[in-house]
């Protein structure tokens, strides 16, 4: 009877300790489920979590001695802690806040109080941990494909497409793997040896693409390659056609050259040989004249000569 009263008694000073803790933090916090009442009434939430850890650790062994206070606040202040933690971090993962130190000192509740902790509490410690992990790994996942497609635009604008397939294959290789792994992890091994099944057709298929793009480069080429020949052989053709128009151009102008110079060669000839005979004409006039002149300077002579005698 007297052990029973010494139960209640503890259970009453636990209960009412945890309860001044409780309303110091319902105001950030959610609210107690019931207040407590005297003599053996049911605890509050947050009391039956303090009379849990101080079960579970042995404190109540403290109780009536002096360091019975101090253990009682230690237990009431790691609940308010992690609730603060809780509460912290889920707003953090919801609202965009400093989720990695947030979730640094969550972990670090769960990892040195974890067998202390009721098992409601931990399950939200938990389960907030849980869902910042996810919330850390889906924007390390974005980033992670921010970079990738600002990698691919990089490789599309030099023109370096074989790389970009590359990249998309791995892609889609790591998506398949996920799904794999994720198919194992639950047991469901017909799906995990189809999701293998597809990685490996995925890959022939891709190396089947490369293989063709490659012939189709390929051809391309020779084509491009023959085009440039045929285009320079045209090219030739009207540059030989160009320099034989040039040389029968020189030559019917040095034809004409060589018809005007004969032409102009013949009139000199001709007016050498008119000139010739025009003067032939006038000297044989002048010896005509002359013959005249001489014969009446003679008769003159003679007819003076006479008429001395």
């Amino acid at each position: 009877m007297q052990a029973a009263q010494t139960q209640v008694a503890a259970h009453n000073q636990v209960a009412q300790a945890a309860t001044e803790a409780a309303q110091s933090v319902e105001k950030s916090s959610e609210k107690a489920s019931q207040s407590i009442e005297q003599q053996g009434k049911r605890l509050s939430d947050f009391a039956t979590k303090v009379d849990y850890t101080l079960r579970q650790t042995g404190a109540y062994f403290h109780m009536g001695t002096a360091a019975w206070q101090g253990v009682l606040r230690d237990v009431q202040d790691m609940y308010i802690g992690i609730n603060q933690a809780i509460k912290q971090l889920n707003a953090d993962t919801e609202n965009g806040g400093n989720i990695a130190m947030s979730l640094a000192k969550a972990e670090a509740y769960a990892i040195s109080n974890a067998h202390k902790l009721d098992n409601v509490t931990l399950n939200n410690l938990n389960q907030a941990i849980d869902k910042a992990k996810q919330k850390m790994a889906q924007l390390a996942q974005e980033a992670a494909n921010a970079r990738a497609e600002a990698e691919k635009e990089l490789l599309r604008a030099q023109g370096r497409d074989d790389e970009v397939a590359r990249l998309e294959q791995q892609q889609k290789i790591e998506q398949l793997r996920k799904q794999q792994a994720a198919a194992q992890k639950s047991g469901n091994r017909d799906a995990a040896n189809d999701y293998e099944a597809a990685i490996v057709a995925s890959n022939k298929a891709f190396e089947e693409r490369l293989r063709r793009e490659a012939e189709q480069r390929e051809q391309a080429r020779l084509e491009a390659e023959q085009r440039e020949r045929e285009k320079a052989e045209q090219q030739r053709q009207r540059e030989l056609e160009k320099q034989q128009r040039e040389q029968e151009r020189l030559e019917q102008q040095r034809q004409r050259e060589l018809e005007k110079h004969i032409s102009n060669q013949s009139v000199q000839v001709n007016m050498q040989t008119d000139f010739s005979r025009l003067s032939a004409a006038i000297q044989k006039r002048d010896d005509v004249i002359a013959d005249a002149a001489a014969q009446k300077l003679l008769s003159e002579l003679e007819h003076s000569i006479l008429q001395q005698r």
